[in-house]
């Protein structure tokens, strides 16, 4: 479970991208395409024009050396630069008032014990090397080049695929994948592929727009969590 929270941390609300191995998979010829950055700004508009979001989302991972594939049901909450994510059954919450994050674990030990946890830390705003549910819709704008590479029917929709590769090879990162809905300007899926065979999805499957929320939910609530040890690298 721990590796779960991890991992979904990782792509979804710090992911960083330096590492040194090869990519082995085949990738597009390296371009910013003028065609596929009109797509991509549609959609990024229609985001920025939102006041708020909720999005329910499925996480899978996929380890091609172990051959594990898991996967959990997720919620976001996005407020401009707010968020706060929830992931099903495993007793995490993750969450940002714009300038503190805060990641709260709850987990049962064998013996039956409740262990909580709640880590407070500072992002680095100026680090470009991250992916975060505010930023998930905007990333493309710096660092990657982009191209259409084909397009899908799946679930009734017909989505475009386009390829997003980091300008620098150098690091871990081999690819960021996404399906993506023209006629409703939204995004179906994220995939990023790494070189170690590490595959992270996360694909949406419900998003309301402009929906109700009040701030105090981007902060930890310690009244209401009394037992829970506090870390705080701030």
């Amino acid at each position: 479970m721990k590796r779960i929270i991890i991992l979904i941390a990782f792509f979804f609300v710090g992911f960083n991208l330096f590492g040194q191995e090869e990519d082995p998979e085949l990738v597009p010829k390296l371009e910013k395409d003028p065609a596929t950055k009109k797509i991509l700004d549609k959609i990024s508009a229609q985001s920025k024009s939102y006041e708020t979001m909720r999005l329910k989302f499925l996480y899978e991972y996929e380890d091609l050396a172990k051959k594990e594939d898991k996967q959990k049901e997720g919620i976001v909450y996005i407020k401009k630069e707010k968020f706060k994510l929830f992931l099903k059954d495993t007793g995490m919450e993750i969450m940002f008032d714009g300038k503190t994050q805060a990641s709260y674990s709850r987990t049962e030990t064998e013996t039956g014990e409740i262990i909580e946890e709640v880590t407070y830390s500072i992002p680095d705003s100026t680090d470009k090397d991250v992916l975060t549910p505010t930023n998930i819709y905007t990333f493309y704008e710096k660092d990657f080049f982009y191209k259409v590479i084909g397009n899908e029917d799946l679930k009734g929709q017909k989505l475009t695929i386009i390829d997003l590769i980091p300008e620098n090879r150098k690091i871990s990162l081999s690819k960021i994948r996404l399906k993506v809905n023209e006629k409703t300007n939204q995004i179906y899926s994220a995939k990023s592929f790494s070189k170690n065979g590490q595959r992270l999805t996360i694909t949406i499957t419900e998003l309301k727009p402009n929906v109700k929320i009040v701030d105090k939910l981007f902060t930890f609530d310690e009244a209401a969590n009394p037992n829970a040890e506090v870390i705080d690298l701030r």
